[in-house]
């Protein structure tokens, strides 16, 4: 065998061996999430914002969008400008009902609340928003329809003391959820986006704090909580 020879072989080897490795910590991380936590911890309550602490996903949103939309005018001057043919019309721009059609999935997406009812049971955990009602299972799996229509794999269960949520769609978005209680009583949510999807690089750090409020106790979407 040639030298050359080799050292494709060599390359396609450790090519391999790269993506072995990246399957087997995606299936240690995944293993990683426990049915119960490392000591007694109860997410159970009405949680509502507290403001000062919080991140403004509108705000990190709206800026998402302004980079995105930088970035199609950059590349639509580019491509015109390295160009000697003759132009095609420029697209229709996207209507308002279709901008705020996508604004609105992608807000479902980060899922804006301003307050969270969390019932946690022994086997499951029911977290209702004014967005959804989501009941999990800790340590199991199963797939989800995520806010775009993709289907996504569903993974959850306890990371020390913090319940955590992973979803994840071939070749495109994966979200992971952290909801764990601070030393103060409150509770910390962290979303991050990664992968194929508008929204990769966004972390969303969100504290609530226990509330009575008779306004925790319905969901915009799913109506009375029980």
């Amino acid at each position: 065998m040639s030298h050359v020879g080799r050292k494709g072989g060599w390359r396609a080897e450790q090519h391999r061996f790269a993506l072995a490795l990246v399957a087997l910590i995606y299936v240690i991380s995944a293993a990683a999430l426990d049915a119960q936590p490392g000591k007694p911890i109860d997410l159970s309550g009405r949680w509502l914002i507290d403001i000062a602490q919080s991140d403004d996903p509108e705000r990190l949103l709206q800026q998402r969008l302004q980079e995105e939309a930088r970035r199609a005018a950059r590349r639509e001057r580019e491509a015109r400008a390295g160009s000697d043919d003759v132009l095609e019309p420029i697209a229709p721009t996207p209507s308002a009902r279709w901008r705020q059609q996508q604004r609105e999935t992608l807000r479902r997406m980060i899922g804006v609340s301003d307050h969270l009812l969390i019932q946690q049971r022994a086997d499951t955990i029911d977290i209702h928003s004014a967005v959804d009602a989501r009941q999990f299972t800790p340590g199991a799996q199963s797939h989800v329809s995520m806010p775009d229509g993709d289907l996504a794999e569903l993974r959850s269960g306890w990371d020390g003391a913090a319940f955590v949520v992973e979803r994840a769609v071939r070749r495109g978005a994966r979200v992971t959820e952290r909801f764990q209680i601070l030393k103060t009583g409150e509770l910390e949510y962290r979303m991050r986006w990664r992968g194929e999807t508008e929204l990769a690089g966004l972390d969303i750090r969100r504290v609530y704090h226990r509330t009575s409020d008779a306004g925790a106790e319905r969901s915009e979407t799913v109506g009375p909580i029980p």
